[in-house]
């Protein structure tokens, strides 16, 4: 039988957070020491993920052990591995970096280098590659998000990269293609979220009418539904800048947007205020239950939507980058 595990990274680590009867409780906790950035699946694997932290370290764990494999010694924002079992990484300098070994080596691609000259992020500071999404499973091809760069498109990613940001604001948080559209390419930015058909040369703004700061875009599996994450200035500060917290006049959202009807839905949970979603702490469990799940800039894990009742799981965990699912088999061993 299934069971769900939530992977939490905060600025202080990861957190499992499990599920007993009807209460959520932090299992285990690893690399204390680190800013988590991002976590990704391991092909295969569903008990197991690969975690990014601030600092340029690579690490494996699953739900009874966690292994540090590399250290680049410079921020990164994401990995990701391929089916092929291919392995690319991406930060500050705006750089990608792929494996065929694990994550043991690595090797530095040129075919962005020329790309990113002009990318300088809001705050001043060097831009980063936050986001890479493989769409080949579906006939797509993969595609590389930046922030400030705008989004990258390759059929063959360790060699040649297209610019395909046109008139996208290129203050680009996370995109995503849904396997009920798979022509469709979505990206959340700073002006709100946009459209890309096939191969058209323009993107398409989609909303919502207010607070279009917008941080992360996901999608139900089977369902024709996209979650977004928004607010009505950057969370950090009123103006453009890097995401040090929540401000307490800011206004935050989450929404669901229901594709073919047009209609976007603000999520709430009775009597709680949630504060700031970054671009990769918001996740959908299709399964039954179906629920959604985020993660705050002030600490919360909630469930948003779902066959369950909306309500905060966790307090307190400090800023909170990523949230993840795993599924695991309840007769395995695991966290207790």
């Amino acid at each position: 039988m299934l069971s769900t595990i939530l992977v939490v990274g905060t600025q202080t680590g990861v957190r499992l957070i499990v599920r007993r009867e009807s209460t959520w409780e932090v299992a285990a906790e690893y690399l204390t020491d680190a800013w988590i950035t991002s976590i990704a699946d391991v092909p295969g694997s569903p008990d197991a993920c690969f975690v990014t932290t601030r600092d340029g370290r690579i690490a494996k764990l699953d739900l009874v052990s966690c292994q540090e494999i590399f250290d680049f010694g410079f921020r990164l924002w994401f990995l990701d591995m391929t089916p092929d079992g291919r392995l690319y990484a991406g930060g500050t300098p705006p750089q990608l970096l792929v494996s065929d070994n694990g994550g043991s080596s690595w090797t530095p691609t040129t075919a962005i280098a020329a790309m990113t000259s002009h990318w300088h992020s809001h705050s001043g500071g060097a831009a980063h590659l936050n986001s890479m999404f493989d769409g080949r499973a579906f006939g797509q091809d993969v595609f590389l998000a930046a922030e400030v760069g705008g989004v990258l498109r390759s059929n063959d990613p360790s060699r040649s990269w297209t610019d395909i940001t046109y008139n996208l604001d290129p203050d680009v948080h996370s995109i995503d293609i849904p396997p009920w559209s798979p022509t469709t390419l979505y990206a959340a930015t700073g002006t709100g979220l946009y459209q890309l058909h096939e191969r058209d040369p323009k993107w398409d703004f989609v909303g919502p009418s207010e607070l279009r700061y917008l941080q992360a875009v996901t999608h139900h599996p089977t369902r024709p539904l996209l979650y977004i994450s928004g607010a009505r200035t950057p969370y950090g500060r009123h103006s453009a800048g890097a995401f040090a917290g929540t401000s307490a006049d800011n206004t935050f959202a989450v929404f669901a947007y229901n594709v073919p009807d047009r209609a976007w839905a603000e999520l709430s949970i009775p009597g709680t205020r949630l504060a700031g979603i970054l671009s990769k702490a918001l996740t959908v469990d299709g399964r039954h239950p179906y629920a959604v799940y985020v993660g705050t800039v002030d600490g919360v894990v909630a469930c948003i939507d779902g066959d369950d009742q909306p309500s905060v799981l966790a307090r307190g965990l400090g800023l909170i980058e990523c949230v993840h699912i795993l599924d695991i088999d309840e007769n395995a061993s695991g966290p207790t």
